[in-house]
């Protein structure tokens, strides 16, 4: 209802601008100038009817950045053991060697691996996630940099989602590093989570729009596509990605 009146009072302004520009033109072209006064309060009219037409524009666009910015995700993150998964409003994303190997373990109540586990603690739908986990992997007797990542997506409301990785928490040739989140939310909205292995508050950043209503909450941070910390947090975001994945 709110967005019927709001283009039927853009209709409205439209038109009695239109007039008033052609009152004006047909005036001219008469000779028919008016008064000092006839022309201030025209000029003054049509003033008005700008600043309203703005002023109903700035507050449509304030109601867009809200919009917005509340469908913006959030994410928990647990480690948890692959038999003690849980068996509702969870799926397991990784390659289908892993996944199988997990779902094996939690049918057979054994223990295989730690595993990491995200949960959307929002109300809000997310379009598609990349999940890049990073981590030192032992090469000899050096360590070397190492990632995985994996996508999914349509994440729903307080789905959980398990981390199916190639590589083992708490062993002794690996070691993890920290993850980085991807995420386009359901407005379209591109944001990263970022997380060490030793944060218990992950950051949040949100690559800024056209609409400059839009603004961060508490330490979260809107970032410009094109800064150097766009470009660390989107870094190999693209490479090697996986899709597989399983829901319980």
């Amino acid at each position: 209802m709110n967005e019927k009146i709001k283009y039927i009072g853009f209709g409205l302004i439209g038109a009695l601008i239109g007039n008033g520009m052609v009152f004006v033109f047909v005036s001219f072209f008469l000779n028919k100038y008016g008064t000092l006064a006839d022309w201030m309060g025209g000029l003054g009219t049509i003033a008005a009817f700008l600043a309203v037409f703005w002023q109903v524009k700035k507050e449509a666009e304030i109601q867009r950045a809200m919009n917005i910015e509340n469908q913006r995700p959030r994410f928990a993150t647990r480690l948890i053991d692959d038999n003690n998964i849980p068996s509702k409003n969870t799926i397991i994303i990784g390659k289908n060697d892993n996944t199988s190997e997990i779902v094996n373990a939690k049918n057979n109540n054994t223990v295989m691996k730690k595993l990491l586990m995200l949960k959307n603690i929002s109300k809000n739908n997310i379009y598609s996630i990349t999940v890049k986990t990073e981590y030192l992997k032992k090469n000899g007797e050096t360590w070397e940099n190492s990632f995985e990542n994996l996508e999914y997506t349509g994440v729903r409301p307080y789905e959980n989602i398990v981390i199916a990785t190639d590589f083992k928490f708490l062993d002794e040739k690996t070691e993890y590093r920290g993850m980085v989140i991807k995420f386009v939310s359901s407005a379209n909205e591109i944001g990263f989570m970022e997380a060490d292995k030793t944060d218990s508050s992950p950051k949040y950043y949100y690559v800024r729009l056209s609409n400059h209503n839009i603004s961060a909450n508490g330490e979260d941070t809107i970032i410009d596509i094109n800064s150097d910390k766009y470009q660390e947090l989107n870094k190999d975001m693209d490479t090697n990605t996986v899709h597989d994945y399983r829901i319980l």
